[in-house]
Order: C-alpha cells, then sequence, then structure tokens
C-alpha cells in the first residue's frame, strides 16, 4: 500500500489529532506521539505502521514549512468551505448550486490548482533540501526509542539480579513448651549447614533462619528435627554448592551422636536449666 498523502482530500491536522490552529509546538509534540507508536523499529512485522509511520514524516514536512503550510491551509480551507455549502444546501436549492458552481468553478479550480502546483513546488523543494524539523523530530524520537530500550534492559537485568540474590530462608516453629534461643537454634540446625541470620519471634515460639545454601534447605526439609515445624519461605538455586563448609563435628564424649538422641539431649538440658531457674 502506498504512503504517498493526496494533499487535497487528506487532512494532515487530522492525522496527528491537532485542529487546524495548532501551533508548531503543538505539531511536533503530536508527531513525537504518533512516531513513536508506529515507528518501523517497534513494529517491525507490521507494514501498516511502517506506511503510517512514513505518512506521519510527510505532514510534518508540510506543516513545519511555513510556505508549504500556508498553500495547503488555503487548500483545506476551501475544501471544507464546499463541503458545508453542500450540507446546508437542500434537495432543490442543490440543483441550483450546481449550475452557479459550474460558472464558477473555472475561477475557484484556477486559484485552487495554482495553490496546488505551489504546494508541489514546496513539497519538492523540502526534498530536495531536506527537512531539517523532520531531522531533528525523528532524532529525538531515536533517543527516545533507545531511552526505551536500554530502561527493558535495566529492568530485566534488576529482575535477573533480583532472582539470583533470593535468601535461603525457612520459618521454623517450636513443638515444645522450650523458647526458642539463637544458640538453641544453631545447636538443632547448624549441622544442615552455615547460618547466616537468625530472627526470632517476640513471643519466642518461632524464628525466621537464613542458611548460606540452597543444600541446607532442602537437608533440613528431609530431616528437620522433631521439636521443630519447618516452612521454606524462599530458596536460590544458584547458591547450591557442593563445596559449602560442613559444620564442626561435636567431639565431646558426653554429647550423643545420635540424631534423635541429640535432640532429646539438647532440649533435657534446656529444661533442667529452667527448672534450675525457678527454684532458685
Amino acid at each position: 500500500m502506498s504512503s504517498d498523502i493526496d494533499f487535497k482530500n487528506v487532512d494532515l491536522y487530522e492525522l496527528f489529532d491537532v485542529l487546524q490552529e495548532a501551533t508548531e509546538a503543538e505539531i511536533k509534540k503530536a508527531y513525537r506521539k504518533k512516531a513513536l507508536k508506529y515507528h518501523p523499529d517497534k513494529n517491525p512485522d507490521n507494514p501498516k505502521a511502517k506506511e503510517v509511520f512514513q505518512k506521519l514524516s510527510k505532514a510534518l514536512e508540510v506543516l513545519t514549512d511555513k510556505e508549504a503550510r500556508s498553500s495547503y491551509d488555503k487548500i483545506l480551507r476551501a475544501k471544507k468551505e464546499r463541503e458545508l455549502k453542500f450540507r446546508q444546501l437542500d434537495a432543490k436549492r442543490r440543483k441550483l448550486k450546481d449550475s452557479l458552481e459550474a460558472r464558477e468553478k473555472v475561477a475557484q479550480e484556477e486559484a485552487l490548482l495554482n495553490e496546488e502546483e505551489k504546494l508541489k513546488r514546496d513539497i519538492e523543494r523540502i526534498r530536495k533540501e531536506g527537512s531539517r524539523q523532520l531531522e531533528e523530530e525523528n532524532f529525538l524520537i531515536n533517543l527516545k526509542l533507545e531511552e526505551q530500550r536500554k530502561s527493558a534492559a535495566a529492568a530485566a537485568a534488576a529482575e535477573a539480579a533480583a532472582s539470583s540474590a533470593k535468601p535461603n530462608q525457612v520459618k521454623i516453629r517450636r513443638k515444645t513448651k522450650v523458647e526458642l534461643t539463637d544458640s538453641l537454634i544453631r545447636e538443632q540446625l547448624g549441622r544442615f549447614g552455615t547460618i547466616l541470620f537468625i530472627h526470632i519471634s517476640s513471643n519466642g515460639k518461632s524464628a525466621i533462619v537464613e542458611f548460606a545454601s540452597a543444600q541446607s534447605l532442602k537437608a533440613l526439609q528431609a530431616g528437620c528435627p522433631s521439636n521443630f515445624g519447618v516452612e521454606i519461605l524462599s530458596i536460590n538455586e544458584s547458591s547450591t554448592t557442593s563445596t559449602e563448609t560442613e559444620p564442626a563435628q561435636n567431639t565431646d564424649p558426653s554429647v550423643p551422636k545420635d540424631h534423635q538422641d541429640y535432640e532429646d539431649f539438647v532440649f533435657a538440658q534446656m529444661f533442667a536449666a529452667a527448672n534450675k531457674s525457678n527454684t532458685s
């Protein structure tokens, strides 16, 4: 489909959704908005968008050239006046109008032809000289498109960074009356991997625990001590590593090595300490 404009039958102002009295600044602003929407770079598979973009560019050339716009406005004004007169005539008067118009047509068309010829010459001059206004506007549009591309790339990078920075966190809840403490949590859960952070709730019933590795979360979920309930809040698979430093092994012979026995041992110690505090 051709992107040429029939200037006699197309309202260039309507292309930009502005009034015929619009200032040059308003026309340029409208052009930027439309051109960004139909720019070929944003619509690579839409030939219709390319056609509209080319029409917008040609329209801008005319409406930002003082002489070309003056000629075009005269043509457009004459066309609108004819249409208005025609709508105002009833069927009976249209016959008279046709007769009168036939006599006036020669003079009117001669004047319009002069303006059309002048407009053609102006457009040809613009083509040869190059439209500085169009070049400036397209330069600004390309800057805007580049800005949009960079913003989209930055947003994608930020999203990827946020995803890779996701912590390995679990929420644990006690199943006994013993209040959760930092040392108790580390004694019970430290065997699953390096603990980076512990936040205990004000009532001591639950806590958020962050591990260095996703492996630790998986191991905890599979072998969680019976005294705790565990819920994985977030896991960063990219943090999974086979080289994470294992927690130090217990070398105290008085402390049981078996998993369940060790839990019972720790909680027995906690209850003993609590009873001792109550009797003293």
